[in-house]
C-alpha cells in the first residue's frame, strides 16, 4: 500500500512539475546513507542534466521522482536523493531522524497527509535562494518507508500556487 501511495505521490508530484534545491542543510540528511538497512540512490547535477537534455524523467526503479518531458524544470534541480528501507530498526531510525530534523525552524511543513497507516509530509526550506524539499513516506506495517530530498532554485509552493491559478 505504501509503495501504491509512493507512486501516486510521485505522478502527483511530476504533474506539477516538481523541481527543487538546498543549503547547508544537505549534510544533515546524508548521514541516513549510513544506517544499516537503508538504500541509497544519489543522482547529481550532470545526470540530471542529462536526463533535462534527453526529455527524461528522474526515477528510483519504477517510481519516477520528477516527470519532465519539455526539461524545463530539471534545469533547475541541482541534486536528488532517495533514501528507502523496509520497516524495522532502520525504518525507524531513519524516521526518527527525519521527523526530527523536519521541526526545525528552517523547514515549512507543506502538506501532511495519511492513507491508512501511512503517512505522507512534504516540506521546504530556504537558503540563500535555493529551496529544499523533501517528501517523506513513512510506511505501513512491512511496507517500505522512503525520503526524497530534491534540491535547486525552484520553489514548489509558489508552483503548486501557480498550477492552481491556471487549473
Amino acid at each position: 500500500m505504501c509503495t501504491l501511495l509512493f507512486k501516486k505521490m510521485a505522478v502527483c508530484l511530476a504533474a506539477v512539475c516538481l523541481a527543487l534545491s538546498a543549503g547547508a542543510q544537505t549534510n544533515d540528511f546524508d548521514k541516513f546513507a549510513n544506517i544499516k538497512g537503508v538504500e541509497y540512490v544519489h543522482v547529481d547535477k550532470n545526470m540530471i542534466e542529462l536526463a533535462a537534455k534527453n526529455g527524461e524523467s528522474i526515477k528510483n526503479g519504477d517510481n519516477i521522482i520528477i516527470g519532465d518531458a519539455s526539461g524545463e524544470i530539471l534545469r533547475q534541480v541541482d541534486d536528488v536523493k532517495v533514501f528507502t528501507c523496509k520497516q524495522g530498526k532502520a525504518a525507524t531510525k531513519l524516521k526518527k531522524g527525519v521527523l526530527a530534523l523536519l521541526k526545525k525552524e528552517e523547514y515549512h511543513s507543506l502538506i501532511d497527509m495519511t492513507e491508512g497507516e501511512a503517512k505522507v509530509k512534504i516540506s521546504q526550506s530556504h537558503e540563500d535562494g535555493k529551496t529544499q524539499n523533501i517528501v517523506f513516506v513513512e510506511g505501513e506495517e512491512d511496507q517500505e518507508t522512503v525520503l526524497v530530498v530534491i534540491e535547486g532554485t525552484l520553489d514548489i509552493a509558489k508552483l503548486m500556487e501557480q498550477q492552481a491559478n491556471e487549473d
